[in-house]
C-alpha cells in the first residue's frame, strides 16, 4: 500500500466509527427500552421479549469490538507516523488526522507553503520506507 493511500485510511475509519457509535446508541437504547411494560390493544402487557433484548445485547456488544478494532488500527497508522522526524509527522498529522488543508499549514509553523509542500513530500517519502519495512 502507498503511503498516502495508508494514511486516508484514517478519515475512512474515522467517519465508520462514527456510524458504529450511533448504530451502537440505538442498540443500546432498544436493550434499555424493553424493561418497562407496552400496550398491546387494550391491555398492558409487563413482560418483556427476553430474546429481543438479548439480540439488542449481542448486537452492542459486537459493535463495541467492531469500534474497539477501528481505533487500534487507526492507533497503529498515528503511531507509525510518530517514526517520523518531528516537523514531518506534524504536517502529515495536521493534513490526515486533524484534517487541515495543506494550503493552511503554513500559518501553523510559521513557514513558507513551499516548506509545508516539502515536508509532506519528505514525509511520505519516509513513511513509504517504513510500510516496505515492515512488509520486509
Amino acid at each position: 500500500m502507498r503511503a498516502e493511500e495508508y494514511l486516508k485510511q484514517i478519515r475512512k475509519i474515522d467517519s465508520i466509527i462514527g456510524d458504529k457509535s450511533r448504530e451502537y446508541k440505538r442498540w443500546v437504547e432498544i436493550a434499555k427500552g424493553l424493561g418497562g411494560g407496552f400496550s398491546v390493544g387494550d391491555r398492558v402487557q409487563t413482560t418483556r421479549n427476553l430474546q429481543k433484548g438479548s439480540d439488542a445485547v449481542i448486537e452492542y456488544i459486537s459493535i463495541e469490538r467492531e469500534i474497539k478494532e477501528l481505533e487500534r488500527k487507526r492507533k497503529g497508522i498515528i503511531d507509525t507516523i510518530q517514526q517520523l522526524p518531528y516537523n514531518e509527522y506534524k504536517v502529515l498529522y495536521g493534513i490526515y488526522v486533524d484534517g487541515y488543508m495543506q494550503k493552511e499549514l503554513p500559518s501553523q509553523f510559521d513557514k513558507s507553503y513551499e516548506w509545508v509542500k516539502k515536508k509532506k513530500r519528505d514525509a511520505l517519502k519516509l513513511l513509504q520506507d517504513i510500510l516496505d519495512e515492515k512488509r520486509g
